[in-house]
């Protein structure tokens, strides 16, 4: 026998003394799993709260940025918040989240008592199969919903997070934006793929049916990231255009005119979403299209400027030869 292998028998046994020490709650526990019931509320009928955004204006004009949107109340926190209390009671009673191989909760209660039989009878040890079984989608139901409401939050915080890093340099800032999007772009695809079969899963499990509405938590979230995209380029085009040299402006050039890149391709990316209500969005104080339209033509201006930038500096390069 391996060291491993008597390590983990010597554990199983401690915890089948706990099991069985507090057969009395294990039992209440399970039965609970079994029987609890969520109420199907509307989430229209719920009261949203409202979201401030703070950021630092850039190109050294100072001052700040405000936003405010209403955020729709994560309909899944009544779930969430039960399945955390119960894990902890979980690991209080010794009582696995997640069984060796294909053991189940049944399974792990067949303790056998001295003088033979077991200390958990079959009807018990059925309840207990039953209860991991509903575990198991319960986790799964906690995951998709704490996953998409924490990158919602994500979306509405980062800008008011980078605001307090004043050393990030504005293309280290865009990557972040660009970063967070795509990962929450990736997260609403895998789920989409599967939200029939989840569905199915947790009314099956008589789990509430909130599982669209916390993608659409997300998929509203997705134009406030946009938002502060829109005001990081607007702030380095105004710097831009603040220049005091042209050599300082040619200088800048190259680095605005590729913000304002990323920007486009971030909102097209967006836009391939038809989920994502981009076209009822405000960005930078204005309609999402009005905006955006801005964005192409600072884009084309900024393209010209570059070229320009390069022949002078390809002139200098000639000339120093």
């Amino acid at each position: 026998m391996s060291f491993e292998e008597m390590v983990r028998r010597q554990l199983r046994k401690k915890a089948n003394a706990v099991l069985v020490r507090k057969k009395a709650e294990v039992l209440a526990l399970v039965r609970r799993l079994n029987a609890e019931r969520f109420d199907l509320w509307d989430a229209s009928t719920l009261l949203p709260r409202v979201s401030l955004g703070v950021g630092a204006r850039g190109g050294g004009g100072g001052g700040i940025w405000l936003t405010m949107e209403v955020v729709p109340v994560n309909v899944a926190a009544e779930v969430i918040d039960w399945y955390r209390a119960l894990v902890s009671q979980l690991e209080g009673l010794c009582l696995p989240l997640e069984c060796e191989k294909a053991e189940t909760w049944g399974e792990r209660l067949a303790i056998p008592r001295k003088g033979g039989g077991l200390h958990f009878g079959e009807p018990e040890r059925r309840e207990a199969a039953a209860a991991y079984a509903r575990l198991g989608v319960l986790y799964e139901f906690v995951s998709l919903s704490s996953q998409l409401a924490e990158r919602a939050e994500a979306c509405r915080r980062l800008a008011a997070v980078l605001a307090a890093q004043q050393d990030l340099p504005p293309d280290k800032v865009m990557d972040k934006y660009k970063q967070l999007q795509r990962q929450a772009l990736a997260l609403t695809a895998h789920f989409e793929e599967e939200l029939p079969s989840l569905r199915e899963r947790f009314a099956a499990a008589y789990l509430p049916d909130t599982a669209a509405a916390s993608l659409e938590g997300l998929h509203r979230a997705l134009p406030s990231l946009l938002d502060a995209v829109v005001r990081l380029c607007d702030e380095e085009y105004d710097a831009w255009c603040a220049e005091s040299t042209e050599a300082r402006k040619r200088f800048r050039t190259p680095r605005v005119y590729a913000l304002h890149g990323t920007a486009l391709e971030l909102a097209d990316e967006l836009a391939r979403h038809p989920a994502v209500p981009l076209a009822d969005a405000r960005l930078n104080g204005d309609a999402a299209e009005a905006q955006l339209h801005v964005l192409r033509e600072r884009h084309a201006q900024l393209a010209l400027s570059t070229g320009a930038a390069n022949r002078a500096l390809l002139r200098q390069v000639d000339e120093a030869v």
